[in-house]
């Protein structure tokens, strides 16, 4: 049965995160392991009740595909999701009638999963489009949120329907990687590389197909805890709210004076708030650094010393410290994943 204090997590809910630790327990990894060379502590990841933004969640991934040895973990970390384990949405969507519903919940609980996701759908002739245009981790799409988004999707869809083989055709922004036989075995042949989008396609006859468990009353429980789920990320969160002013002017980090200012709350108001979604303005900022760094790293020619530069920081010496205790690893080896 759902329970409401699996839900506090901001994008992925405290039974996804469960998920990636029963896999690591299968290469031997558990979460003390798992948190070295991290700020983060194991019994806090362990926690349910504990809120573990996604910048900590990412650096978890990453940390997780080195120690594993596995390039495709997050292919088949994916693969890994059941309607259970995204929490009361996925209930939602057991209860819906047919495919459709569920795509039109997906539509309007999406930042559900993450608060920066953007999903869409749009019809193509005679195919249903769903596309990731921002992603589960960050404003940028990277193949981390493809891999995990859309073999989860396809994972949560074959749950519901029955499809046969072929069924689905995927694009991906990003070359093709080494591990491309994990892609072919879990999507098929109908892969596209290098593509201008991050898609799946699909019939659109799929849409009116009837779901076993359709239950219009569940469903309408189920709605109801959605939209307060949602109106928690929308309003809630004045981590949210730092973390878009101190976007608004990228490498020009106010002090936090300046920053409650913007928000029309006292200084000491905005630390309690903080405070209160176990986060502090000091972290924040070194969140949305941190985030800077990955899309300058990945987005941009800028080298390590000035991508430093525009950070604020001192030296290079200092950025890559503070970044290898971000991600777990440097600046350049996160440039060349």
């Amino acid at each position: 049965m759902y329970q409401t204090n699996q839900l506090k997590l901001p994008g992925f809910n405290a039974s996804s995160r469960l998920v990636l630790l029963r896999m690591l327990e299968k290469f031997g990894i558990g979460t003390r392991r798992l948190c070295q060379e991290t700020h983060l502590r194991a019994e806090d990841v362990d926690n349910l009740n504990f809120e573990l933004p996604m910048e900590d969640f990412e650096a978890l991934l990453l940390r997780s595909l080195r120690l594993s040895g596995r390039p495709d973990l997050l292919l088949r970390y994916g693969q890994e999701f059941s309607l259970a384990s995204l929490g009361v949405l996925g209930y939602a969507f057991m209860c819906c009638e047919k495919l459709a519903d569920v795509l039109e919940l997906l539509i309007r609980y999406h930042r559900l999963l993450s608060p920066e996701c953007e999903v869409r759908l749009s019809m193509e002739t005679e195919q249903v489009r769903l596309s990731l245009n921002k992603g589960l981790l960050g404003r940028k799409v990277k193949s981390i949120d493809s891999e995990i988004f859309f073999s989860a999707a396809v994972t949560v869809f074959q749950s519901l329907v029955p499809v046969a083989e072929g069924t689905f055709s995927l694009e991906f922004s990003y070359p093709p990687p080494a591990y491309g036989d994990t892609y072919r075995e879990l999507f098929g042949e109908e892969i596209t590389f290098q593509s201008d989008a991050n898609c799946m396609r699909f019939p659109a006859s799929l849409l009116d197909e009837p779901l076993q468990f359709a239950n219009p009353v569940m469903k309408q429980l189920y709605l109801q805890q959605c939209e307060t789920l949602l109106q928690r990320v929308d309003h809630g969160r004045f981590s949210h709210r730092v973390q878009q002013v101190l976007l608004e002017q990228p490498g020009v980090f106010p002090g936090i004076e300046q920053a409650a200012a913007r928000l029309r709350v006292g200084s000491r108001t905005l630390r309690r708030r903080l405070a209160a979604e176990h986060t502090s303005y000091k972290k924040l900022v070194q969140q949305v650094r941190c985030q800077l760094a990955e899309e300058y790293l990945r987005e941009s020619p800028l080298s390590i010393q000035e991508i430093a530069d525009m950070l604020g920081y001192s030296d290079v010496a200092n950025f890559r410290r503070a970044f290898i205790a971000w991600k777990g690893i440097s600046p350049a080896q996160y440039r060349r994943l």
